[in-house]
């Protein structure tokens, strides 16, 4: 239970560090942390502290970018739980935290898609859409 609680909390760090509510929940993680000994917050923090300079050094490329987000949620998944097994008292707050992150990421207005096909001279183009459709702010079905 302690270990799929540090996977949440895990992913829930890298949602925040990769979004705009990252500076809003930092300091729960930072409260969550005072519980350790120094070592722990020491070596909390580096992650906490680095994670977001990480992530955007590798914007622009998708591998990179997917492989230090995947590293920064194994790493915090892997401190978590040592944090966890020496601190189950904790788990609460962890829980609330992780409930946090969800409820900020779920109110965040959903960002306008936008699609743009161009032909030229006699091409042909075959697109497959659903949903609304606004051509020239008139929204067609």
């Amino acid at each position: 239970m302690m270990e799929e609680l540090a996977v949440l909390g895990g992913a829930a760090l890298v949602s925040a560090v990769t979004s705009d509510i990252w500076e809003s929940v930092r300091g729960g993680f930072t409260r969550l942390l005072r519980r350790g000994d120094r070592e722990e917050q020491r070596q909390i923090s580096r992650i906490l502290n680095s994670a977001p300079a990480e992530i955007a050094e590798a914007e622009g490329d998708a591998e990179r970018q997917q492989a230090a987000e995947e590293g920064l949620a194994q790493d915090m998944t892997r401190e978590l739980t040592q944090f966890l097994t020496r601190h189950p008292d904790a788990a609460d707050e962890l829980r609330a935290l992780v409930d946090e992150v969800r409820r900020q990421i779920e109110a965040r207005p959903a960002a306008p898609a936008g699609q743009v096909n161009n032909a030229y001279d006699n091409a042909v183009q075959y697109i497959t859409q659903s949903g609304d459709i606004n051509v020239n702010g008139v929204p067609r079905r």
